[in-house]
């Protein structure tokens, strides 16, 4: 059992940032000053970005910095495994939206570099942890009925992940690897 009731609020910080990038798709690039998302070609978010000085190395900076704090709140918090826990599962929704950028800016070859070693960081740290992304995966409510839940769409998207050993993350993801609907067995309940 966690000994906190409540997530304080520094940690409640670090979690909305890394949900914030998390919700990045490709062609998308975060205006992390106002927490905002531009679009990638748009004249009117290239402004915006430049008039807040939020340049690719500005972003990949500050991309960095989260992981650092994370890596460091997590340790904070080795005893705790219920803190321990979701903040792996906003690690692993902050992973999705860095993939996302990574793809945004694969045409500069500092900035995909960077973020290849940060997503190849972030999946060390699951290793550490013993988490299985594929055992957490965000759910919605059907809107047919409130008690069951089924995987969210967006994930079942064919991606490609870099630099990633064997026993990584599998390439694709299909709701027919779940033994059933169950709330124990899609979320991987442990006893």
């Amino acid at each position: 059992m966690s000994r906190h009731l409540i997530i304080d609020s520094n940690l409640r910080e670090l979690l909305t940032e890394l949900k914030y990038v998390g919700e990045l798709r490709v062609g998308q690039k975060p205006n992390y000053n106002s927490m905002t998302i531009s679009n990638n070609g748009s004249i009117i978010d290239y402004i915006f970005r430049r008039f807040n000085r939020e340049t690719c190395d500005s972003t990949a900076e500050y991309i960095s910095n989260l992981c650092d704090r994370t890596e460091a709140v997590l340790h904070d918090y080795r005893n705790d495994t219920v803190l321990q826990n979701i903040i792996l599962q906003h690690l692993e929704i902050f992973w999705n939206g860095l993939n996302n950028l990574l793809k945004t800016y694969s045409n500069i070859a500092r900035i995909k570099a960077r973020y290849e070693v940060l997503l190849q960081n972030i999946n060390l740290i699951f290793e550490r942890y013993n988490y299985s992304r594929t055992e957490h995966q965000p759910y919605i409510i059907k809107k047919s009925s409130r008690k069951e839940l089924s995987p969210s769409p967006q994930l079942y998207r064919s991606q490609s992940y870099p630099i990633l050993s064997n026993n990584s993350v599998p390439k694709s993801k299909h709701p027919e690897s779940f033994p059933n609907n169950s709330l124990v067995s899609v979320l991987g309940a442990r006893t």
